[in-house]
């Protein structure tokens, strides 16, 4: 191979070729050896028909001897000619059996049969030759006769006891010949079974083994580990693939920990230069105020004039140094919160008097309607904080005589705030890049009343540090109303959450390229309607409707939501369970996190099924429970 790279000493087809040859092969022996003991069985049952030919010969051998014997008893005692056929046909008969007998390979001793048939031509002899019959009287062919007949009796018996011996010896040689070759198949099928059965793992082992490790290090890639690799070493593409992954995943890894340490280095720059620009700004003030308030001397109405440009100009730059140094503080997860039991309530109400005396002249009417909360671990005053950005906003950009409405409700395991005026509203394409420090919405407005585009971005940082949540919805010339959640219980880690040069800012053009991508001409019109809130939820409720619609196929949407994660450097560090139970426990609070606990297994079939009896039992609404299945088949699809 070029480039540095080992030669392949076994490709991968060389290996599947030689796999299956020696599987050929075993299946060769293994139909060998079957056909050598059928062949065995075979042979040892063709002396079957001839023992079943001796059985029914020696039968019938049994009852001609005793026909023989009747039809000698009957002579006794009648004449002779009365007889004669009978007997000749028996005579003939056992002589016949006789000779089948004695052809029988098996039959080794001929003695008996040589005996019987010797004895049985005597008789034919002695009973149908005129010669024989004139030498001697009736009583002295008699005698004969009966003393020929125990000799063939004698011969029979002898026959059969040796002949039952035999069969007892053939029956037990070929039952243990038959069972042999019958175990001696069965072993041979089963060590090849055994063998063949061995390889194939042994050979899918080696081919799925690296495959796995592949795998592996693709989700510990996922979860941002980039310190993974995949050790493989077979000697073929799938080494060759790992060590290119290996190569990307470094390659990564140094881009990342590049980014980090730049990201660092900004946040460092950021709060030192916010720090040293802050030191100076307190003497500054002062002396500014007390040129003003003519502590050196009477001034003039310029130089009056003047000062106070200074002045206000410089209060503005503090406050943006503040506003700085907030941010790094957000950004470095070192932003303070004092947590304490708290009822919101109290400081809502306060804060609403305070902000009453806020731009009087406006006449703009502030109305709270708090619901009973409950008290909680909360830091009041970055909640309070929060709320008087909001508030001040408000007030800005309402107009005189209007009205803004303060809200504030438990809502599942959340306290939901929200600020509603009747101000000018803010366009579609202002409202998604509104939480971006230093955007502001109709710049002249802002400028206008002293903005200066960190306010709400701080306010972004706050709220999500916690784990909450803030959002806006507004109609340009109706107003606008912005939300924001505080958790019931305090978060253990406050969150990094990056403010200033954020990936986000850069989203746009990705989202719209993919979707054009997904849903062709149509993905533009479909992004300009989701523009206004480009975030994952929104955008991942958007591909769960697509799903519902059967618009795109499940392959597409496990693609979609796979670059969407990516976009938004999203990584699933938790498991399917956590990821419920954290669900639940958001939209139920405790209760749903012992809920979860007490299911003996997690699948989507069990958490559906519950959904359906919450909603049932009225725990959860209709809306609550729609969003809570479609997410959790979101989730059970995309893991």
């Amino acid at each position: 191979m070029n480039d540095g790279k080992k030669h392949r000493i076994h490709p991968i087809k060389n290996k599947i070729l030689v796999s299956l040859t020696v599987l050929f092969f075993m299946f060769f022996l293994a139909s060998f050896f079957s056909y050598y003991q059928l062949s065995e069985i075979r042979s040892s049952s063709e002396r079957l028909p001839e023992i079943s030919e001796l059985m029914i010969v020696l039968h019938d051998l049994s009852v001609k001897s005793k026909n023989l014997e009747s039809n000698l008893e009957k002579i006794n005692i009648a004449k002779f000619s009365q007889y004669e056929e009978n007997l000749m046909k028996t005579i003939d008969g056992i002589k016949n059996d006789a000779k089948v007998i004695e052809n029988m390979s098996f039959v080794e001793n001929k003695v008996y049969i040589d005996e019987l048939i010797k004895n049985t031509e005597e008789l034919e002899l002695l009973m149908f030759s005129e010669e024989k019959q004139k030498q001697l009287n009736e009583n002295e062919i008699f005698l004969q006769a009966y003393s020929l007949f125990n000799g063939i009796e004698i011969s029979i018996e002898g026959m059969f006891s040796y002949l039952k011996k035999e069969l007892n010896t053939i029956s037990v040689e070929q039952h243990e010949k038959i069972s042999k070759s019958l175990r001696n198949y069965l072993i041979i099928q089963f060590v090849i079974f055994v063998v063949v059965v061995a390889g194939s793992f042994v050979f899918l082992s080696k081919i799925t083994s690296p495959i796995k490790k592949l795998y592996k290090t693709t989700q510990q890639l996922e979860k941002g580990n980039f310190n993974a690799r995949a050790d493989i070493k077979t000697g073929d593409e799938l080494e060759d693939l790992g060590n290119t992954l290996n190569k990307a995943i470094e390659t990564l890894g140094k881009t990342d920990a590049e980014r980090k340490q730049i990201d660092k280095a900004k946040t460092e720059f950021m709060s030192i230069t916010s720090h040293e620009l802050r030191s100076p700004m307190t003497p500054m003030r002062a002396q500014l105020q007390m040129l003003l308030g003519e502590y050196y001397g009477k001034l003039n109405k310029k130089q009056k004039n003047s000062i106070d440009i200074v002045l206000r100009n410089t209060t503005r730059l503090d406050n943006i140094i503040q506003d700085f140094l907030e941010i790094s503080r957000i950004e470095a997860a070192r932003l303070k919160f004092k947590f304490k039991r708290t009822n919101l309530k109290e400081h809502i109400e306060r804060l609403v008097e305070e902000m009453k005396g806020f731009m009087p002249e406006k006449k703009i009417k502030i109305e709270a309607k708090i619901k009973k909360l409950p008290t909680i671990d909360v830091d009041p005053d970055r909640t309070m904080q929060v709320l008087r950005n909001l508030i001040n906003n408000a007030k800005k950009f309402s107009p005189e005589n209007s009205k803004i409405v303060i809200t504030a409700e438990k809502k599942n395991n959340m306290i939901e705030f929200s600020v509603k005026d009747q101000g000018i509203g803010i366009s579609p394409e202002d409202q998604r890049k509104l939480f971006e420090p230093f955007f502001q919405a109709e710049q002249t407005m802002y400028r206008e009343h002293g903005g200066t585009g960190l306010g709400l971005a701080i306010c972004k940082g706050i709220i999500e540090a916690q784990n909450g949540r803030i959002w806006i919805e507004s109609q340009k010339g109706k107003g606008t109303t912005f939300f924001f959640t505080v958790p019931l219980k305090p978060v253990k880690e406050i969150k990094s959450i990056k403010l200033l040069f954020s990936e986000g800012q850069n989203h746009e053009k990705e989202l719209k390229k993919l979707f054009v991508e997904y849903l062709g001409p149509l993905g533009e019109h479909e992004f300009e309607k989701l523009r206004n809130n480009l975030n994952y939820e929104n955008i991942n409720a958007y591909i769960l409707d697509l799903k519902k619609k059967s618009i795109l196929s499940e392959e597409k949407i496990k693609r979609l939501d796979s670059a969407l994660l990516s976009i938004f450097n999203i990584k699933r560090k938790t498991s399917i369970t956590q990821e419920v139970k954290k669900k639940y426990i958001e939209i139920l609070g405790p209760l749903g996190g012992k809920r979860i606990d007490s299911f003996k297994k997690i699948d989507s079939k069990n958490i559906l099924g519950d959904i359906n009896y919450l909603e049932k039992k009225k725990i959860i609404d209709a809306v609550e429970a729609s969003r809570l299945r479609d997410y959790m088949i979101h989730l059970f699809n995309h893991n």
